[in-house]
């Protein structure tokens, strides 16, 4: 895990693919996404399933501390991470309504490049 000031990220596992399809299939954020169609848990469990195999892309869960639990207010993901080149496109995803308002993703941007990914 990677820690900043009450904000961390983490790998991010199975149990939190109800949390995505929560999140991905919200009418609020539905019009916002390229998939015109409800998302189902198997697809979603496909995409997990791939994911693991990828040597080009990282995806964590970006969480914040709020009181004494940690809250997963969503993630922040390298993409096409390219090892010779030293590049990757970053993508981060927040869709906790409870966090709305917060600036949680900016500090994960700092801590994230202030290790050595590459």
């Amino acid at each position: 895990m990677l820690y900043g000031k009450d904000l961390r990220l983490r790998a991010i596992e199975r149990e939190d693919i109800p949390r995505f399809l929560r999140w991905l299939n919200d009418p609020g954020v539905r019009q916002f996404l390229v998939m015109p169609e409800p998302l189902s848990r198997a697809k979603e469990e496909r995409w997990f399933e791939e994911l693991l195999s990828h040597t080009n892309e990282i995806i964590l869960a970006i969480e914040i501390l709020v009181g004494e639990e940690w809250l997963h207010i969503g993630n922040i993901g390298l993409h096409r991470i390219d090892l010779k080149n030293k590049t990757a496109v970053l993508g981060t995803f927040d869709l906790n309504k409870q966090a709305a308002g917060l600036t949680a993703a900016a500090g994960f941007v700092n801590i994230s490049f202030s290790h050595e990914t590459f």
